[in-house]
């Protein structure tokens, strides 16, 4: 039995029928790059987010400004959206990514741009490199969704050391866009979380946290002990909801938002989106 499967596989491997399963596959994974690339920032909710969460904040006292982590920076076309209005610090491993970075914000004191990674730990650690494709840059080394990474080597700390570093007293805003690795990010603002120091956070989630073996599943039994709420990001508002297993579908993002309950109200619906 044995011997004769192994010459069906041969029969298969020489009739290049393999290597059409090989090419379908790619196609099939290039169309899928293409159906689920990231809308426009004022198209798929993000702008309004953004604005949204600006007009929520709080001040402490007189000058006190929001903070915003964005973390997974890439060339900066998120935080452009809050420059001018808050104290913004920048999270971006790739050279090539970084250099525009410093081109669009050196001349900015309120603008921190780090060369550097953030995760659950502090040390060194390999990612993959897409060159010119900086958007699909990850640190889940086993990644093989997209073709043609190359390893690379960067810093990594955590939102908890840099926080205390940095003697901030917290972020209102945090985003996180690291193609898998949203889950170990903030598994790193884990303390920051426990004492309700971050606000509202937006987190990607997708096929590439399928490859990280993270699910939706996840996000919920870390954040929702902490005291946050999780819903969907669309266009006009956050869809707040409570956990269910077909929220690990990893097409049922892209963009997710966890808020501390006093916050939820404000972003449940966005009376300055591009819809209203």
């Amino acid at each position: 039995m044995r011997s004769r499967a192994v010459k069906v596989a041969r029969r298969i491997a020489q009739t290049g029928v393999a290597r059409s399963m090989d090419s379908l596959c790619a196609g099939y994974r290039s169309l899928y790059a293409r159906l689920t690339r990231p809308r426009g920032l004022e198209e798929n909710g993000e702008a309004a987010l953004v604005r949204a969460s600006l007009d929520a904040f709080t001040p402490r006292s007189k000058g006190d400004r929001p903070v915003l982590f964005d973390v997974g920076a890439n060339v900066g076309d998120w935080s452009e959206l809050a420059v001018g209005s808050a104290e913004l610090h920048l999270f971006e491993m790739a050279e090539a990514s970084l250099q525009t970075l410093h081109e669009k914000f050196s001349l900015r004191d309120d603008v921190v741009v780090n060369n550097f990674a953030l995760g659950n730990q502090e040390g060194f650690t390999e990612y993959k490199d897409y060159g010119d494709f900086s958007g699909k840059n990850t640190l889940v080394s086993e990644a093989e969704f997209y073709e043609g990474g190359k390893p690379k080597t960067c810093s990594v700390s955590t939102g908890d050391a840099y926080i205390e570093r940095k003697a901030l007293h917290g972020v209102h805003l945090l985003k996180i866009d690291v193609e898998g690795f949203e889950l170990p990010v903030l598994e790193g603002f884990e303390k920051s979380l426990e004492y309700g120091y971050v606000n509202i956070i937006q987190f990607e989630y997708g096929f590439n946290n399928g490859e990280a073996h993270h699910l939706m599943m996840d996000f919920f039994e870390f954040l929702a002990p902490k005291g946050y709420r999780i819903g969907r990001l669309h266009p006009d508002g956050v869809r707040f909801h409570s956990y269910h297993s077909r929220l690990n579908n990893f097409d049922s993002g892209p963009n997710y938002v966890a808020a501390r309950h006093e916050f939820v109200d404000r972003l449940e619906v966005f009376t300055n989106s591009i819809t209203s």
